[in-house]
């Protein structure tokens, strides 16, 4: 099966304002096909993909991401991007800034990027390795045909703010890939004080 780490995007003004900005860009297309846009109630920000794993290996997984510690913390959904960037895009995404609660810490999104590395420190030794750094990002469409009223757009949206949420837990998550866009399903679902739920 087909699966991979995330927190997920659940607070509900962060997804309306994506709605609005998926709205946006589908009415300023000439050619409504250009875009495929991702569900907003699937969005998440992979920690880790994993690909393709043996029903098996879910257990092991679930214990090394288990021993996994982490206090809650703020983190707030900002700017629109691309890849490989604004002029050619391939896949536009929301990104991500994090501050932690009970510090004075403002270094950027350095508590999810902490947490992606933990969730890299103990899937390592299982054979689950990260081929490219992290950059926290949520698909919200994928381009299709290029026109250029997204690349003006995007140049606009680079620092909107959607909004701030509470991370608490991450989850390990199924992937299942259907014609009308993937399903997710969770495997385990592991809490800020280290305790997993299957």
């Amino acid at each position: 099966m087909r699966a991979f780490v995330s927190v997920e995007i659940k607070e509900s003004g962060i997804l309306d304002g994506i709605r609005k900005i998926q709205a946006e860009f589908a009415g300023s297309l000439s050619n409504p096909k250009s875009i495929r846009f991702v569900d907003v109630n699937i969005l998440h920000f992979t920690l880790q993909f994993l690909g393709e794993i043996p029903d098996q290996a879910q257990i092991p997984i679930t214990k090394a991401l288990s021993t996994i510690t982490f206090e809650p913390f703020s983190l707030e959904v900002r700017g629109v991007g691309a890849f490989p960037n604004s002029k050619s895009p391939k896949v536009v995404w929301v990104g991500a800034d994090t501050q932690a609660h009970n510090t004075k810490n403002t270094n950027g999104n350095a508590e999810l990027t902490n947490l992606a590395l933990n969730v890299t420190s103990v899937l390592n030794p299982l054979g689950y390795g990260r081929d490219k750094p992290f950059k926290p990002h949520s698909t919200i469409f994928r381009v299709k045909m290029r026109e250029q009223s997204i690349t003006e757009r995007l140049d606009r949206l680079k620092d909107v703010t959607f909004g701030t949420q509470t991370i608490d837990r991450l989850n390990l998550k199924k992937s299942r890939l259907t014609p009308k866009g993937p399903i997710y399903t969770d495997l385990a679902v592991v809490k800020s004080d280290g305790g997993s739920k299957k």
